[in-house]
Parts: C-alpha cells; sequence; structure tokens
C-alpha cells in the first residue's frame, strides 16, 4: 500500500466529498468517544502540542514533575509530529529566558521598585491634603505621619531584601545549567516522533493556508468559527506551524487507522477550539472524510485536572478600566469589572459589541478602549466594535 499523500484530494477541504451520511457518521464516532478522549481512557495515540513541552518552563518546580510523569506514564501512546519538535527545539531557549530566568530578575527589581512607590504614595497623599490634616484634623495628621515612618522602615529592611536577592540568586544559580541538563528535553527526545511532511506536501500547504485564509478573514465576527482552520488566528510570521501539525496527524491517522487526541493549552485564539471552548465539528467532519477517523483536539488542563499548566512566572493581566461605547461625544458604558471575571490564564479575549453591558449610542459604530497594566508597563487597546480581540497580544 503506497503512503498517502497531502494534495488536493488529502488535506483540509472537504468540499464535494462530505455528504449528510458521512457527517452523520463522522459526528457520531466523535460524540460516542469524545468523553473516553477527554479521559484518555483506551488505546487512542495521544499527540501533544508545542505549548505542552514548552509550558513546562514556567510552571512550578511541583507542577513540573507532575508533567513529567505524565508524559512517562503515557509513553507507549504519545507522539509528537516533526513540526512540534522543530518548535520545541526552536524556541526552548528563548522560553527558558522569558519564562524562568528573566521573571527570577524581575523579583528584585519589582521589589526596589514598591520601595519607591510607597514612599511616593506616602508623599502624593500628604501633599494633596497638606492644608487640612494639619489644621482641622491634627491628631489624624500624626497617626499618618507615624504609619508612613513605620511602613517606610520596614519596607526598607535591608535585611529582608538581601534574602529576597539571596533566596532567588540561589534559584538561579541551581538552575543555571538547564539549557544543557533539561528533564523535558530528555523526555521530548524519547518520545515517538510522527513521519515529517515533505517539501512539496509544505509547499502545497502554505498556498492552501494563504486560500482558507482569505474566506476566514472576510467572515463576520460572529461567523468566523465556520471558516475556522488550524492556524487561522496566529499572527506569527509564520503562522502556518498548526496547518502543518493538523495534516501530520492526519496523515498519521490514515497510516495507523485510528482516531487520534490532540493535546493542547492553546485556547485563545479560535483555530482548535472556538472562543467559548466549544469543540470545531468540521474538523472531526474534515479527518472522517479523508481517514473514516476522527481527531479529538482536548484542552489539557481539562484532561489533566491535577496538573496546573499555569505560568508562575508571568506578570499579571490586570484591568485598570474598560469603556465601551463612543468616546467623541462620552456616551461610554463602563465594563471594567465585567473583563475581569472573562481574564482565563492570565489572557483576555473579547468581542467587542452591544452584548457587553446594552448599546449606549445607538446607530453609532462603537468601540471598546482597554487600559491595562502587565509588571510595571501600562498599555491601551481599543478595539472597533465587531472585532474579537486578545490582550496581551501575542
Amino acid at each position: 500500500m503506497s503512503e498517502q499523500i497531502i494534495n488536493s484530494e488529502f488535506y483540509f477541504n472537504h468540499k464535494g466529498k462530505l455528504t449528510a451520511d458521512i457527517s452523520r457518521r463522522a459526528l457520531e464516532q466523535f460524540s460516542k468517544g469524545f468523553e473516553s478522549a477527554i479521559k484518555l481512557e483506551g488505546n487512542l495515540p495521544i499527540i501533544l502540542d508545542t505549548n505542552i513541552l514548552l509550558g513546562y518552563y514556567g510552571m512550578s518546580q511541583v507542577e513540573k514533575s507532575k508533567l513529567l510523569k505524565f508524559i512517562e506514564s503515557y509513553a507507549n501512546r504519545i507522539f509528537i509530529t516533526k513540526q512540534v519538535e522543530q518548535e520545541f527545539l526552536r524556541n526552548r531557549l528563548s522560553v527558558i529566558n522569558k519564562d524562568f530566568f528573566e521573571p527570577l530578575r524581575d523579583v528584585t527589581t519589582d521589589y526596589k521598585t514598591l520601595q519607591k512607590d510607597i514612599s511616593n504614595i506616602f508623599k502624593s497623599y500628604k501633599e494633596k491634603r497638606k492644608k487640612l490634616l494639619p489644621q482641622d484634623y491634627p491628631v489624624l495628621w500624626e497617626q499618618l505621619e507615624a504609619i508612613e515612618k513605620d511602613v517606610v522602615k520596614k519596607i526598607n529592611d535591608k535585611e529582608f531584601l538581601n534574602s529576597i536577592e539571596s533566596q532567588v540568586g540561589k534559584t538561579t544559580t541551581e538552575n543555571m545549567n538547564i539549557s544543557l541538563s533539561d528533564e523535558m528535553l530528555n523526555k521530548v527526545s524519547t518520545l515517538k516522533q510522527i513521519d515529517p511532511l515533505n517539501s512539496n506536501e509544505i509547499e502545497f500547504l502554505e498556498v492552501e493556508f494563504q486560500n482558507l485564509l482569505t474566506p476566514y478573514n472576510e467572515a463576520k465576527e460572529n461567523a468566523k468559527w465556520r471558516f475556522a482552520f488550524p492556524g487561522c488566528g496566529d499572527k506569527k510570521d509564520d503562522p502556518t506551524g498548526d496547518f502543518i501539525i493538523f495534516h501530520e496527524i492526519m496523515k498519521f491517522m490514515k497510516k495507523v487507522s485510528k482516531s487520534c487526541i490532540f493535546l493542547t493549552n492553546d485556547f485563545t485564539k479560535g483555530d482548535w477550539f472556538q472562543l467559548d471552548m466549544k469543540p470545531h465539528l468540521h474538523y472531526a467532519e474534515n479527518t472522517f472524510v479523508h481517514t473514516e477517523n476522527v481527531i479529538f483536539i482536548v484542552h489539557a488542563e481539562r484532561t489533566l485536572p491535577n496538573i496546573s499548566f499555569e505560568n508562575i512566572h508571568t506578570k499579571p493581566l490586570e484591568i485598570i478600566s474598560a469603556k465601551y461605547g463612543t468616546p467623541q461625544t462620552d456616551k461610554l458604558t463602563d465594563v471594567t469589572e465585567l473583563l475581569v471575571t472573562k481574564i482565563v490564564n492570565n489572557r483576555l479575549t473579547i468581542t467587542a459589541s452591544n452584548d457587553l453591558a446594552g448599546d449606549p449610542d445607538p446607530g453609532i459604530v462603537k468601540s471598546l478602549t482597554i487600559l491595562y497594566r502587565i509588571g510595571q508597563r501600562q498599555m491601551q487597546a481599543t478595539i472597533m466594535e465587531g472585532v474579537t480581540h486578545t490582550i496581551p497580544d501575542e
């Protein structure tokens, strides 16, 4: 039996091939197997996305151990694609620096900034009330000065700052050789690998990616899910990585005549999952048309609830203010509290629409203005009505 080749008859496109009967069979197979897939029951191949591997470097040490144990426990079923391996190797060192060493350096820097901020906050408060409090509330003024003196003294305790520098420095030193002695790299090197696509297949997919991207970009926001395909939400210089991964998996499914579980933590761009976390059912139909099996795209945190994939070193996303409406006429609705509740894994994906809090200015195209902070950086995003945006932007 000759190997299946990615071409115009075998790729993410089922136009003319999908019938009502094929759709029924595909969705029936997907429905019957989905709960088992989530629980990783049975013997279906489990394919890991790059973000599962790279996410390791921002996890706590306890969660790192759990992830490595999971990979070891399911080693006989776990595969990675060639694209995933290359993305992991290409980004590993920069992620180690960005998600591990850089945040450690910031621990001391941010504390020194806190010391300055505390002093400045007291000075600002006293400056605004220097005529009122000392004259009409002299006792309060004395208490305030005593509190300031006590707080500033404690926040500038050199011993505590030395402890921060010492303990964080120890962690940094102990992990200095992580790029050379890396448990995740060791684990990845032992995983079974799916056959890579050849150069002709990749060139074909790069062209088709652009062909699929046009109708996706032109679709209205509430209909984009109909045109979604792997990689459609990427804004990288080379966004075709997910598209290649999907076809490596589909080709593998054809070869082994099995459905597959694709484990990923990528859920903010709307290409592996819809933005409401529902599965793209046309992905199951697509793979079934070509392989008579389906791909189960599963969110890792749902499947492995005992493992926290949270990047504990990431600076938190803070929504300072968010207003929806027409800034020119000041017809605005404050939606700050609503947006705070929609932050998931330190990211906010939001659509600027009247669904947020009604229509503050009927008949006028509105916008959503978000003022937010990440660490010491304060930024602003303006999203036009009908547009979906994620902050921080990738």
